[in-house]
């Protein structure tokens, strides 16, 4: 009697767990199956960014794609500022296969820098804004790069390690904005694209799914930071990641105030707009004060976050805009559980979506 007493309450148990924990195992079946089929499609029709962003522009031109800086981009902007860009690397000798360093600011340039060059093929490294001296020369010099593009701001920077740099090999500079040193030999991009075609790319190149796209550079918290080869297949497959857990469409407006050259900015959050067209709200510094103030003012409906950034946020005097915003949902790394429920009930998000990896791994845990 025992025994049969044990049978059913084992059976009871198991029917309980499998009731309570099945809704939660079938939206997990449905999510991998279809970020699965968006992979596998990619890979048949041999897809690329650029291949996607041109779906994005031909369909909706006149819809904004970046904000940044009260300043708007629709895709159509975006096509041209690029295509210009790419044209203008082009005739600098820079094709398929070499690769070169972005030191930029965490702005829509780089968003669309990064697009011009994949355009035409050209690898990119994205270099930590912050990094300079030993740290900005090792990074640099750790790929074989042809060259440096940096903005007018990073101008101290690039100086102090040109000559380090330069005694590894040959870099051209170049430099978005005008300089202030006119001894650092570097074009100004911003006013040499100017005199390039908008309309097309004259030596666009086809691609594969399978090319490298970019290097994104692990934090470096053992020794110097590593540079993680990115695919166009990974970085389109964290882009419909976002699209497929959250349940995005083309409709929803993102907002990132954290740094373009990890890969929540840089992939996760410039893939929503470069491949599954979505608009992309970028502040350059994440300021708590303002944060619900952004997201009220640009209609966000979702929001990237690590670290602290939700303890932060927490830790502001309540205001209106806690619950007038239309943010609901957000995802990234390190929201604590001791403030996980009170921070959903308070600014009422609807759900948040926690995803542990590497950058140089090749598995992640959401």
């Amino acid at each position: 009697m025992s025994f049969i007493t044990s049978l059913l309450n084992s059976a009871f148990d198991y029917f309980y767990i499998l009731f309570h924990t099945l809704p939660r195992d079938l939206k997990g079946i449905y999510c991998l199956l279809a970020l699965k089929y968006y992979v596998l499609k990619s890979n048949y029709f041999n897809f690329t960014i650029s291949k996607y962003f041109e779906q994005n522009y031909k369909k909706h031109p006149e819809k904004v794609a970046l904000i940044c800086d009260d300043r708007k981009w629709t895709f159509k902007h975006v096509e041209q500022f690029s295509n210009q860009v790419a044209n203008y690397f082009s005739e600098q000798g820079l094709k398929a296969g070499d690769e070169v360093a972005l030191f930029m600011p965490s702005r829509a340039e780089f968003a669309m820098i990064f697009l011009a060059l994949t355009k035409i093929g050209v690898v990119t490294a994205f270099i930590n804004e912050n990094l300079r001296l030993d740290s900005l020369i090792h990074s640099i010099s750790c790929i074989p790069a042809k060259a440096v593009i940096f903005d007018a701001e990073f101008e101290e920077a690039i100086s102090e390690v040109y000559q380090s740099l330069s005694e590894k090999r040959k870099l051209a500079l170049y430099c978005y904005g005008a300089l202030k040193n006119s001894s650092l030999n570097a074009s100004n991009i911003k006013e040499k694209m100017r005199e390039q075609r908008d309309d097309l790319v004259k030596s666009k190149h086809s691609g594969n799914f399978s090319d490298v796209a970019c290097y994104v550079y692990t934090s470096g918290t053992t020794g110097l930071p590593k540079a993680s080869i990115i695919r166009h297949s990974r970085y389109i497959m964290f882009s419909f990641l976002k699209k497929t857990v959250l349940k995005l469409n083309e409709n929803d407006v993102t907002y990132i105030a954290m740094p373009l050259y990890h890969t929540l900015g840089g992939i996760v959050c410039v893939g929503s707009t470069l491949i599954t067209g979505q608009t992309l709200v970028i502040r350059r510094k994440f300021s708590a004060s303002n944060f619900w103030e952004d997201c009220l003012k640009y209609k966000c409906t979702n929001v990237g976050y690590i670290g602290e950034v939700c303890r932060y946020i927490l830790d502001q005097p309540p205001k209106e805009t806690d619950k007038l915003h239309t943010v609901r949902k957000m995802f990234g790394a390190g929201l604590r559980p001791t403030i996980w429920r009170t921070f959903v009930e308070r600014f009422h998000i609807e759900s948040i979506f926690e995803c542990y990896g590497s950058t140089e791994g090749n598995a992640s845990i959401g």
